[in-house]
């Protein structure tokens, strides 16, 4: 033995150990991105948790009342905001729009982003949280209000809180009952956070890429807040035949549910 020669690594074992370690990080990465995409799936569950207390609390101050989809300060959402149960409002710092039909609110709710939009294209990657026209990671059942002309009957509340849907097919089903859902992709044009039956839509190929946007967790899958609050994973229905649009109401909200309807 050469008494001189001294302890340490030759360039093959520090080349061997290079590889083993750059094999090792190849292997983990997938697992860390699955981690973290499971972790906003679980943000974003939370937060529908807390959007579900927002309807709470709104049915309790405004007679049992659940608001609806409508343009701006109008729509549900920053109606349950305007309740307090979310805490105080931020500034909002998102892309910018005019409206020259209704006030443009400059507030916006934590709770109401999803961490898991990944963003449109359509929006030059921004996410449908930050665009001041919905200001929302989320979508209302459309049924919910149904059609009417978006200045005058969108936004009006149905006083329906307490026994949920009355579509025969829902009846009394609360707990399978969808009430909000992941934003599909809106785009820019779109000012009505609502989803409805497209949602489902894959033979129409400009329909099936709006709705993929919502199933944007692990599994290809949508969280969906329920009439009794719970938060469940939806796949697209062309993933497992079984639809995720539900037809709640089978009238619009018109007529008597107008008459005194809550702010």
């Amino acid at each position: 033995m050469n008494p001189r020669r001294h302890a340490g690594f030759t360039l093959i074992e520090l080349l061997v150990v290079v590889a083993i370690l750059s094999l090792l990080v190849a292997l983990l990465l997938p697992a860390l991105g699955q981690a973290r995409a499971h972790g906003r799936a679980a943000v974003c569950a939370s937060n529908l948790r807390q959007v579900y207390l927002g309807f709470h609390v709104y049915a309790g101050s405004y007679e049992n009342s659940v608001p609806t989809q409508s343009i701006y300060a109008r729509s549900w959402h920053w109606k349950l905001g305007a309740t307090g149960a979310w805490g105080g409002a931020k500034n909002y710092d998102g892309i910018g729009f005019v409206s020259p039909f209704s006030p443009m609110t400059v507030r916006t709710y934590s709770v109401l982003e999803c961490p898991g939009e990944r963003g449109s294209s359509y929006l030059d990657g921004g996410t449908y949280f930050r665009r001041q026209r919905l200001g929302t990671s989320y979508n209302i059942n459309w049924s919910i209000n149904g059609y009417g002309d978006p200045l005058i009957t969108y936004g009006i509340p149905r006083k329906v809180w307490d026994r949920g849907p009355d579509h025969p097919d829902w009846r009394g089903r609360l707990s399978d009952a969808g009430l909000v859902m992941d934003i599909d992709d809106a785009r820019t044009g779109w000012t009505i956070n609502h989803y409805t039956w497209n949602i489902d839509n894959f033979t129409d190929a400009w329909y099936y890429e709006i709705g993929l946007y919502a199933f944007r967790h692990p599994g290809g899958r949508a969280n969906m807040l329920h009439w009794d609050g719970h938060v469940a994973g939806k796949q697209h229905y062309a993933e497992t035949g079984v639809r995720v649009w539900q037809t709640l109401f089978s009238e619009y909200a018109v007529g008597p549910v107008a008459t005194d309807s809550p702010p």
